[in-house]
């Protein structure tokens, strides 16, 4: 599966109860670009780039892959620069508990 592909199925794995009252935009630069938007208990995907991110998150496909099926820590990943992050770093290590990667 694609990286794009995989964040278009971010909303079936989406977690509402940890998401709480949550509304924010994340957005994912790889080959391609998409960006998830969090608000009112869903979890929105949508290609190209948000008008207003709360986090950028900028990667290669293959680490891409590797973080939305779990196998790549967010935390681990920026220590190891193996992705870069801009905005709201906290939002971005909460990524594990909005979605179960595991079933991705």
């Amino acid at each position: 599966m694609s990286p794009r592909e995989l964040l278009h199925q971010l909303p079936s794995v989406f977690n509402k109860v940890a998401a709480g009252p949550l509304r924010c935009t994340i957005q994912f630069i790889a080959s391609e670009s998409a960006y998830v938007t969090v608000a009112d208990g869903t979890c929105t995907v949508c290609d190209g780039t948000a008008p207003d991110a709360d986090l950028v998150v900028t990667l290669s496909d293959k680490y891409l892959v590797e973080l939305l099926k779990g196998k790549l820590n967010p935390a681990i990943g920026l220590m190891l620069r193996k992705l870069k992050a801009e905005g709201n770093l906290d939002l971005g290590m909460s990524l594990t508990s909005l979605f179960d990667f595991s079933k991705l």
